[in-house]
């Protein structure tokens, strides 16, 4: 949620900063590649906990497909560019893959996965990078099925 709170600021202020986007995409990435979408937390070694007043330690939420597509949009709406942005799109798209196919009902929204593959076609249509390979051996029938129709437009 951080990374996604942060690109939602600096994308509402049209804020364009080239180390804060490499970093974010860099930081993103590398939590992306590490989890496995099976499981709703991130684990430990990946990203560092939260420790609450009373002391417990509350392990930090794993991305959601949902949460890929905000910060994509965002990227997309400050016209992020560059081969660290590539390459954290790769992530992503790699991470809706996986998430499709392994995590629960519980971590998933009914059009996610087609709602992510729309910003990538966004980006690809508005020329900022090129991604178009990446799309090309994506199922877009699995990674669409049971989407509602707004996304599917």
């Amino acid at each position: 949620r951080n990374y996604q709170n942060i690109m939602i600021a600096f994308n509402r202020q049209r804020h364009w900063n080239e180390k804060l986007v490499d970093a974010m995409g860099r930081g993103i990435r590398r939590l992306l590649d590490a989890h496995d979408p099976l499981q709703p937390k991130t684990d430990k070694s990946v990203l560092f906990s939260y420790v609450c007043r009373d002391g417990s330690e509350v392990p930090a939420d794993a991305f959601r497909i949902s949460s890929c597509t905000v910060v994509a949009k965002a990227f997309r709406e400050i016209r992020a560019y560059g081969e660290v942005v590539e390459r954290m799109i790769a992530s992503m798209l790699d991470y809706t893959v996986r998430s499709v196919e392994r995590s629960p009902a519980m971590m998933r929204e009914p059009g996610d996965a087609c709602g992510f593959l729309k910003q990538m076609a966004l980006v690809v249509e508005a020329g900022i990078l090129d991604i178009e390979h990446l799309m090309s051996g994506a199922n877009f029938s699995k990674l669409c099925a049971g989407a509602p129709e707004r996304e599917l437009q």
